[in-house]
């Protein structure tokens, strides 16, 4: 598949994980995010993770190209859960949609579940509103520092 711009739409192969794995790392440091935070085992921690998605989860990756060279990724998989799923499969089989990386300069220039999660950044959270993600209820607490105090 070509998009509008030319670039060329193929599904990921496994010889395609270490592209992956780099658009990973390029978008966590895209977001501010300090290289030094990340492990030292983050490549290979990466590609264990995605031999396991692939194994358990359908987990796809899909490459934009622009003259053969990969520019952008985006990867999904089914989401296993924080829980027990106990639900028919029917009625929550949900999609995660990970490692959505595009190189600075082919952004801006132009993925199936019947659900998707999406933690976006500040940056891509106007862009996923504009493609039609709603903000949900979905809540998160730093314990890191301070835990709350829980009346006895």
């Amino acid at each position: 598949m070509r998009t509008a711009h030319g670039a060329k739409i193929r599904q990921a192969t496994p010889e395609d994980d270490l592209v992956t794995t780099e658009h990973f790392y390029s978008m966590w440091l895209g977001m501010s995010y300090p290289a030094d935070k990340l492990r030292p085992e983050f490549q290979q921690q990466t590609l264990r993770f995605i031999a396991d998605a692939r194994q358990q989860k359908q987990y796809k990756c899909f490459i934009a190209e622009m003259h053969g060279t990969p520019v952008g990724t985006v990867c999904c998989q089914l989401y296993m859960g924080l829980y027990p799923l106990v639900f028919e499969e029917s009625d929550r089989k949900l999609g995660y949609i990970w490692c959505v990386y595009v190189d600075p300069e082919h952004r801006s220039k132009s993925i199936q579940c019947t659900r998707v999660v999406l933690h976006a950044s500040a940056k891509g959270k106007a862009v996923y509103q504009g493609l039609g993600f709603v903000n949900n209820n979905e809540m998160k607490f730093d314990i890191s520092n301070t835990l709350p105090h829980i009346p006895s």
